[in-house]
């Protein structure tokens, strides 16, 4: 099916303008066991929001309705520029404020942001049989056609640069994130010509599931920065997998830009930007249950660290 022939819809849900209100909340899905976090505390930056209802058509003829938000720096009392965009992508735990929080901080650098979640639910509330996309043990290849079609959308978003677009993620959705750098699969969806994205960025994707989803594989792969922030402490990150993962990414030259490693962190880090140095269990993202040790100062370097790798990427609001 060509893809003028599906092209991708989208409904505004609502609009308004925060001056750094943390909006994602408004859209999490209700996923049992997950914590009830607080925004990590930034300075805050105006932003204009709109709830979005994404209908995406997949070259099989899958039709996807994704919940988003998308949020653009707040242009009030200065000229109109094309702004760079960060597409935000959660893990199991949907819309959280560790993404609301993220989009904050990416909002300070004057980039718009559009948070999705690729988790389906439908109209009458029920969610699908199965894993959810992004749970644990999901294969991320799935999610990479709903990137792609969420790329090509943002893309022809008046007031968006559509040659600086990145895409970040967490867990699975992070691995997608970087999984979306290989050209078969964007061009499955969007053809030869289509869009790109300008930089990909995961937060404990967890490299035994990379290696599994073919991230080493030596198949035509994008040249666009690429960054890994990984937990020592995770359970899908094995030394040994990391270490075949980045042999077989050197192999290649394809070794990402940064490839950071926190040794003591486990999975979801980030949560200690809400909840403080609480460990937990998430028995939502198993089976088995997902230890977490939340840490503030870590959450804190990965973000830093991340906005370091995209500011000479993605620049600052205007035409380049």
């Amino acid at each position: 099916m060509p893809f003028h022939a599906r092209r991708p819809g989208r409904t505004a849900l609502a609009s308004l303008v925060l001056l750094g209100c943390a909006a994602a909340g408004a859209l999490a899905a209700e996923r049992a066991a997950t914590p009830v976090l607080e925004p990590m505390q930034t300075r805050p930056a105006p932003v204009s929001l709109e709830l979005l209802n994404l209908r995406l058509v997949r070259m099989d003829g899958r039709i996807r309705n994704l919940s988003a938000i998308l949020a653009r720096p707040d242009a009030r009392g200065r000229a109109p520029a094309d702004v760079p965009a960060v597409i935000l992508v959660p893990d199991g735990l949907g819309l959280d404020q560790r993404i609301s929080a993220l989009a904050e901080r990416l909002a300070l650098e004057g980039w718009a942001t559009l948070e999705i979640d690729i988790d389906p639910v439908s109209t009458d509330g029920h969610a699908p049989q199965g894993p959810f996309p992004l749970a644990a043990e999901a294969d991320a290849r799935e999610v990479v056609g709903d990137l792609a079609l969420a790329l090509q959308e943002l893309s022809e978003e008046p007031g968006i640069d559509p040659n600086r677009i990145a895409v970040v993620g967490l867990g699975t959705g992070g691995r997608a994130a970087l999984l979306a750098g290989s050209e078969a699969a964007m061009s499955h969806e969007l053809d030869t010509f289509g869009p790109r994205f300008a930089a990909h960025a995961a937060l404990y994707p967890g490299c035994g599931p990379l290696l599994a989803e073919g991230f080493g594989n030596p198949a035509p792969w994008s040249s666009a920065p690429a960054a890994a922030f990984h937990a020592g402490q995770d359970a899908q990150n094995a030394n040994a997998a990391c270490e075949t993962l980045v042999n077989a990414l050197a192999t290649r030259r394809r070794h990402p830009a940064l490839w950071h490693v926190y040794p003591t962190a486990t999975y979801a880090w980030d949560l200690g930007a809400a909840m403080g140095q609480t460990a937990i269990r998430l028995a939502n993202l198993g089976p088995p249950a997902v230890p977490v040790a939340p840490a503030f100062d870590i959450a804190e370097d990965a973000s830093s660290r991340l906005i370091a790798f995209l500011r000479p990427i993605l620049g600052p609001p205007g035409r380049r």
